[in-house]
């Protein structure tokens, strides 16, 4: 077996490498899923827990964990619904916001480095790939969950 063709493997080295790449420009301060949260709240600007659980296909306690650190950091902030208090709202603090726009910032150098010798084809196709990747990986998760509780 030629561990090179095996995509599995080249995708976790890949991966792997790219995570030291980003530790070596954001530090261990800031994980994927924190600018992954931070881009949703600015996207919804008020995000209701559950989107924000399916946006980063995480479960509620653990999206609960990380907007609780987030909030403790000053970047986000939590608001109940006036209508039903089960319902809860992230938003971005102003500190929140200008940390996003300083992250976004280094996200696009970082993006630049990675992709610097392909060309603006290869980088669409690249993302093509990777979603169809991605989603593939998502629909087997759903399908050996489902059948463990069968």
């Amino acid at each position: 077996m030629d561990l090179n063709k095996q995509v599995f493997l080249n995708l976790y080295t890949g991966c792997r490498a790219i995570t030291s790449i980003y530790k070596d420009v954001y530090g261990n301060d800031i994980t994927p899923q924190n600018i992954f949260t931070l881009e949703l709240c600015e996207l919804h600007h008020k995000i209701i827990m559950s989107e924000l659980s399916k946006g980063l296909n995480l479960n509620s306690s653990a999206v609960s964990a990380l907007v609780t650190r987030m909030e403790k950091k000053g970047l986000l902030e939590r608001t109940f619904s006036t209508i039903d208090r089960r319902i809860v709202f992230v938003s971005l603090t102003k500190k929140g916001n200008e940390f996003r726009n300083l992250i976004r910032e280094k996200m696009d150098l970082l993006n630049q480095s990675i992709t610097e010798d392909l060309s603006q084809m290869d980088i669409e196709k690249l993302y093509e790939i990777i979603t169809t990747i991605k989603n593939n990986s998502l629909k087997k998760r759903q399908n050996d969950s489902k059948s463990l509780h069968d």
